[in-house]
């Protein structure tokens, strides 16, 4: 599976078990929804310049927008970025590293979106 699906699918999941929305429907399901989220990918990689003590990047920017109106317009968006560090040489420690980044940022997302800066609930 595609790292952007897998994301979308986590996102998706902590989101409606965190009850953000009322409701919360994955990438390709056809619903009437009021608000939609976009995501994208800025980075996902490990950095191994520091032979030491490498590190797994994930950064993933948000968007908000109401699912009429507004022409698009994000009423809302944010930046999260997690720098884990990992064992070198340690494919699986690499993963770990990535999925725990994935889980802190989605997280701080589902805190954020649920009332701390947004006020955008349901």
């Amino acid at each position: 599976m595609a790292p952007g699906a897998n994301i979308s699918e986590a996102t998706a999941r902590a989101l409606a078990a965190a009850k953000v929305f009322a409701s919360v429907a994955p990438q390709g399901v056809v619903v009437d929804p009021d608000w939609l989220l976009d995501g994208f990918v800025d980075a996902l990689y490990g950095d191994a310049r520091n032979v030491d003590k490498p590190i797994a990047v994930l950064t993933i920017t948000y968007f908000l927008r109401r699912a009429s109106g507004d022409a698009g317009v994000p009423v809302w968006s944010h930046t999260y970025e997690r720098r884990m560090p990992f064992t070198p040489g340690d494919a699986p420690a690499y993963v770990a590293a990535l999925n725990t980044a994935l889980g802190d940022i989605l997280a701080e997302l589902a805190r954020d979106l649920f009332g701390g800066t947004t006020q955008v609930r349901r």
